[in-house]
């Protein structure tokens, strides 16, 4: 079963287009070849837009709900939506940064989780690993992402 990333950089044509609205490419935003991979099929052209007004607690609720009833496809798609949307809060909110990188962290495990459970060993599955082993590093190149974005 393949998730189509509808808003999301998902290929390096996306990224070239948009590297005329950006000071920085994405692969100049990344620190290594890894993390770009990664982040390529993570971020939204506009998350603003793109990212649905439901609280990040509520979706994790929901796919929580989800993952009793074995409905592993909701599971995933309401964590991973938790995920990018706790990653896009502490790009904004310097503040609470810390708090939305601990719910960012828990929606990726739980997404990982219901992945598993339908999806191969694959590239997006990789790609989901590093995001959880390198979560920190990606919301820094989120943040400077979405801050020189073409939403902006």
């Amino acid at each position: 079963m393949r998730f189509p990333a509808l808003g999301r950089l998902s290929q390096e044509k996306s990224t070239v287009q948009l590297s005329k609205s950006l000071k920085h490419s994405l692969r100049e935003l990344c620190p290594d070849e890894e993390l770009y991979s990664a982040a390529l099929g993570s971020l939204y052209v506009d998350p603003e837009a793109q990212l649905p007004a439901i609280s990040i607690q509520d979706l994790v609720a929901d796919a929580e709900d989800a993952l009793k009833r074995r409905d592993y496809k909701r599971a995933f798609l309401q964590s991973r939506t938790a995920f990018d949307k706790a990653v896009f809060e502490a790009t904004r909110h310097a503040e609470e940064k810390g708090r939305y990188s601990k719910m960012a962290g828990q929606a990726i495990s739980k997404t990982l989780a219901a992945a598993e459970n339908f999806r191969p060993e694959d590239e997006f599955m990789k790609s989901l690993k590093i995001l959880s082993r390198r979560l920190d590093d990606f919301i820094n190149v989120a943040a400077a992402y979405y801050s020189e974005g073409p939403h902006r």
